[in-house]
């Protein structure tokens, strides 16, 4: 993404944006010698063999003591970009904010100068990582299911308490 200097923002405040909402949208392509730009292209996006793949799902951010900081989330097992991530290396995860057109009306000088264009005003945060894909570990799951609707119901005035409910399912 093309992003002018003056815009760039490197620092890990930015990041906070992933928490607020926390849903982003995780793309993960796989490279093949088939296709369009080395695309394989098939007609069934279910097919893990497919190119490219996306999901929106919410995330988790962590940030530990020694700077170094993940995001974790949950995809249901029988979501077939499941597959996918286990046979990449890297992916993206795209998190916006709210965006709004930006008129030239709205600039005072436009009138004088004519000097002004219509933009876009948004905030995104692109992530990319590594993928890592833990799976039949009821702890973790239960866990990261938690932190999230923790993270999420701590904004109700009576918010849920997912791990007193986890028996149930």
């Amino acid at each position: 993404m093309y992003i002018p200097k003056h815009f760039e923002s490197m620092e890990l405040s930015r990041y906070k944006l992933s928490k607020k909402p926390p849903l982003g949208t995780l793309f993960s392509s796989k490279a093949s010698r088939q296709g369009f730009f080395g695309w394989r292209t098939s007609s069934n996006k279910d097919d893990p063999d497919f190119g490219m793949c996306a999901s929106h799902i919410p995330f988790v951010f962590v940030e530990f003591d020694n700077g170094e900081h993940k995001l974790i989330a949950h995809l249901a097992r029988k979501n077939k970009h499941v597959e996918m991530l286990e046979r990449v290396q890297k992916c993206l995860v795209v998190f916006q904010s709210v965006d709004s057109y930006i008129s030239p009306a709205w600039f005072p000088m436009k009138k004088k100068t004519h000097k002004f264009v219509p933009t876009w005003d948004f905030a995104a945060v692109h992530v990319y990582g590594t993928p890592r894909i833990i799976r039949d570990d009821k702890d973790w799951l239960i866990n990261m299911l938690s932190t999230l609707t923790d993270q999420e119901e701590e904004k109700r005035p009576e918010g849920e308490n997912v791990r007193s409910k986890v028996e149930r399912f």
